[in-house]
This record gives structure tokens, C-alpha cells and sequence, in this order.
């Protein structure tokens, strides 16, 4: 069996979506259909039901994906850990939003820097992209705002965040000081 056509079901079963996944693997989507219309083929079974916003897996596609999976990292790892060890550092690849990832993550981070870790980092807006390129194997590990959907990717909650309403200095005289702290969100009602 070829292993491109596990790597391509395996990213569209992580990425719910044969556009998604096309996205994330560098081809166009009919290539994506392709290959998955080529595996389920040789496996006489459907793999995935389309849906109006992406495919669900079926049963068969589940298992699959729960087999091969695993072991498709395993050889990216593998991989990924010879040229490592050709350079004599191990790369931690982080991915998550700037803000965060900047000033709390990779500060705690930096530690294992001089134990011979490498830290290479990418900064994204959108948790579903970063989520996304988690489950396609680009990154190690990310910070995102969201939970990962499906069961292959594990979350730990990591912090709450807070939540802050900031006005300009025009817009908090019109409130008056004081006002929203006691009056609560219903005196932003009055305001455009």
C-alpha cells in the first residue's frame, strides 16, 4: 500500500475536510479526492461520508485512521530525529497565538535551550489553523484557544483568560469614572 495515500487520509481524517487537508499538504483539493477515492478503492469500502462542511470517517475510516496513525508519526519522527541528531540538537517545533507564545511560553521554555533543546516557533491567529497544522504533523506541540475536535490530538488546559473591555479616553469620559465598574454592561446600551 502506498504510504502517500495513508499520509493524505490520515491528514483529511485529522482535518475533517479534503480542502482542509489539501491545504495542509501542499496539493489541490481534486489531488486530495483523488488519492482517497484511489485507497478506498483498494480497500472495497468507503472511508469517509461527505457532509455539507467537511467528511466524518466512517466506522472502517475510524479504525484505520486509529491504526495508521500512530505510525506514520512515528516514521515522521523518526525522521525528523536523524537530522537532529546530524546537528547535535533536538528542535521543539511550538506553534500558537504571538501574544501568548511570546511572552509566557517561550519564556518557559528557555531553560531547556541550554540543555540542548532548539525552539522554532510559529505564530497564528486562528486556533483551527494552529490545530490544524498540529494534526498534519507540522508542529510539536501548540497553544490554542479552542479544544481539538476528534480524538487524535490530546488538550490540557493550560490558563483562563480574561477578558478586558478597553475604551478610548473620549469614549470612557462619556461614562463617567466609575460608571461601568458599578452599573455594570448595561450603560454600554446607551453608547453607538
Amino acid at each position: 500500500m502506498d504510504l502517500a495515500l495513508l499520509r493524505t487520509f490520515v491528514t483529511v481524517h485529522r482535518a475533517g475536510s479534503f480542502t482542509r487537508a489539501a491545504a495542509l499538504l501542499g496539493l489541490s483539493q481534486p489531488a486530495v479526492t483523488s488519492q482517497i477515492r484511489t485507497l478506498e478503492r483498494q480497500l472495497g469500502r468507503p472511508l469517509f461520508l461527505r457532509r455539507a462542511r467537511g467528511v466524518t470517517p466512517t466506522t472502517i475510516g475510524d479504525e484505520l485512521a486509529h491504526r495508521t496513525a500512530p505510525h506514520l508519526d512515528a516514521l515522521i519522527e523518526i525522521t525528523e530525529a536523524e537530522l537532529d541528531e546530524e546537528s547535535g540538537v533536538r528542535t521543539l517545533h511550538l506553534a500558537g497565538p504571538p501574544e501568548f507564545t511570546s511572552v509566557r511560553a517561550l519564556p518557559a521554555l528557555t531553560p531547556l535551550v541550554a540543555q540542548g533543546l532548539a525552539l522554532r516557533s510559529s505564530f497564528f491567529a486562528c486556533a483551527e489553523e494552529t490545530l490544524e497544522g498540529l494534526a498534519a504533523g507540522h508542529h510539536d506541540l501548540a497553544i490554542a484557544t479552542a479544544r481539538p475536535r476528534g480524538g487524535l490530538l490530546t488538550a490540557t488546559p493550560l490558563c483562563d483568560e480574561e477578558h478586558v473591555l478597553v475604551a478610548a479616553p473620549r469614549w470612557a469620559g462619556r461614562l463617567g469614572p466609575g460608571t461601568l465598574r458599578h452599573k455594570g454592561p448595561v450603560v454600554l446600551a446607551q453608547l453607538p
